[in-house]
């Protein structure tokens, strides 16, 4: 369980555009902020990442613009590397094997991720 935003849309997404003089590499953001939070519950991680890519269809659920399995992964990747800097770990299989691991619910985690 993770505390979920459950309505990350664009819009509740806001990012801090880099001042000038950031030393952070061309591209990188400066902060990332989250705004409304009246549907924020306890929840499993697998169902806020769910939700967070039905949210790209919009309000009128266009589902042409759900992001493509490319995109979707690059964004879980970065995910699973924040994840794992966050929790101090060392590499990004062993944030993979953690988040499976409490998504899954079982503490064989190497043989659901495919990871040795």
């Amino acid at each position: 369980m993770v505390f979920a935003h459950c309505d990350l849309l664009s819009a509740n997404v806001i990012i801090q555009p880099r001042p000038k003089e950031s030393t952070l590499a061309d591209g990188a953001a400066e902060t990332v902020d989250f705004i409304d939070y009246e549907y924020a519950i306890p929840s499993p991680a697998a169902f806020e990442l769910a939700n967070h890519f039905a949210e790209w269809a919009g309000y009128d659920c266009n589902f042409s613009r759900l992001p493509t399995r490319s995109i979707r992964r690059s964004f879980l990747e970065e995910y699973v590397d924040s994840f794992a800097q966050h929790r101090e770990l060392p590499n990004l299989r062993d944030g993979l094997q953690e988040i499976n691991s409490e998504l899954v619910g079982r503490k064989d985690a190497k043989a659901h991720t495919g990871l040795s």
